[in-house]
């Protein structure tokens, strides 16, 4: 509950960062009162806490690549503890090379330089960690759990998971109404003044990408999979409530 609770902190400083003070204060309230992600914060498991962990990650990621200072120290501390909380949690942190692309590539590419001590922080990280799995069992090991799925995984059942969760799942728990929003805020102008970061917008469906097709290995189409998916996808929503009204 108390891990659920604090993903209005990331989220909030997140979508401020990527649309402004507006949508970021809707796509906050949002959080706070859909009963879906109540329900699921106060639940035992590691959803609610991969979920928060998973904004806080990209978020410190992408300030480290556009601010540098301590943001370098604290993205590989996020990806890390993402890391240990979810197995998916390990591709994403693999997947960072795309995203920081993303930010980077082009005009900006001399902040990738701050993408390698991220690289070094999370390399030392994961060293220490086989080095304490194997202390700990007698076997030198990054993720066992993916090692599980990798091992058991059917291609016919992961195509089928993966178009189950994308084609009723997501459209399910955003249901109609944040679907319209999410158009609105995805394809619309605004009176705001305020210059859309397309290249941060797109930073965010990779890594929600990357989470969905990652869900898919796992062989079960259950909506706490897409939990962060969801919520990402929320902020286009806050976007196109705040244009409309």
């Amino acid at each position: 509950l108390l891990a659920s609770t604090l993903l209005v902190v990331p989220l909030y400083g997140f979508s401020r960062d990527l649309f402004g003070r507006g949508p970021a204060r809707i796509a906050t309230a949002l959080a706070c009162f859909w009963p879906w992600l109540a329900d699921y914060g106060s639940r035992v498991g590691p959803d609610a806490l991969g979920c928060t962990l998973w904004f806080l990650a990209i978020w410190m990621l992408a300030r480290c690549l556009r601010r540098g200072g301590w943001f370098c120290a604290a993205a590989p501390l996020a990806f890390f503890a993402l890391h240990l909380t979810r197995a998916e949690g390990t591709i994403l942190l693999a997947a960072t090379a795309g995203g920081a692309l993303i930010l980077c590539a082009g005009p900006d590419w001399k902040r990738l330089a701050r993408y390698a001590p991220f690289v070094a922080g999370c390399a030392a990280l994961l060293a220490l960690s086989s080095l304490y799995m194997r202390s700990l069992v007698g076997e030198a090991t990054v993720n066992y759990r993916v090692g599980i799925i990798l091992v058991d995984l059917e291609i016919g059942p992961m195509v089928s998971t993966a178009m189950k969760l994308t084609f009723e799942v997501l459209p399910i728990m955003l249901g109609p109404v944040a679907m319209l929003f999410f158009g609105v805020g995805m394809f619309s102008r605004d009176d705001t003044g305020r210059e859309r970061d397309f290249r941060l917008e797109a930073y965010t469906l990779y890594f929600a990408a990357v989470q969905l097709a990652s869900s898919a290995f796992v062989l079960s189409a259950q909506p706490r999979y897409l939990m962060s998916v969801i919520v990402a996808l929320s902020l286009w929503n806050a976007r196109g409530m705040l244009i409309v009204g």
